[in-house]
C-alpha cells in the first residue's frame, strides 16, 4: 500500500505544479495508478479483515464510504478552492495523501507485519 500512497501523492503534488501538457498528462498517470490500486488494495483489505461470513457486510459497507466520499469530497473540496486556489488544493491533498501512507502503517501495516513475522517464525 505505500508506494500506492505515495504514487497518488506525488502526482496530486505533480499537478499542483504543472505548467504544460506533459507535466499534466504524468500528473494524470500517476494519480490514475495510485488511485486505481488504493480502491482494489482497500477493498482487498476490508474483505480480508472479517470473517468469511461477513465477506457481504464489509464489501457493501467499503462501497457505502468510498461512494459517499468520491460524491461528497469534490463537493466539499470544490468549497475551499475560492480561499486555497486549486493548485494549493492539489498539494494539499498531494501531502495528505504521503502522509496516508504514515497513518497507514500505524493502523493496518504495523498489525499485517506482526502477523507476517509470526507466520514465518
Amino acid at each position: 500500500m505505500h508506494p500506492v500512497f505515495i504514487i497518488f501523492g506525488a502526482g496530486m503534488l505533480l499537478l499542483s505544479l504543472a505548467n504544460n501538457s506533459g507535466t499534466f498528462l504524468l500528473a494524470g498517470a500517476l494519480i490514475g495508478l495510485g488511485f486505481g490500486n488504493i480502491s482494489s488494495c482497500t477493498q482487498a483489505i476490508a474483505v480480508n479483515s472479517v470473517e468469511r461470513d461477513r465477506m457481504g457486510l464489509a464489501t457493501c459497507t467499503f462501497f457505502i464510504f468510498f461512494d459517499a466520499g468520491n460524491g461528497f469530497g469534490p463537493y466539499l473540496l470544490g468549497l475551499v478552492i475560492p480561499t486555497t486556489g486549486y493548485n494549493a488544493l492539489y498539494a494539499i491533498l498531494g501531502i495528505i495523501g504521503l502522509a496516508t501512507s504514515v497513518l497507514y502503517y500505524f493502523l493496518h501495516g504495523k498489525k499485517e507485519r506482526t502477523h507476517l513475522m509470526r507466520m514465518t517464525a
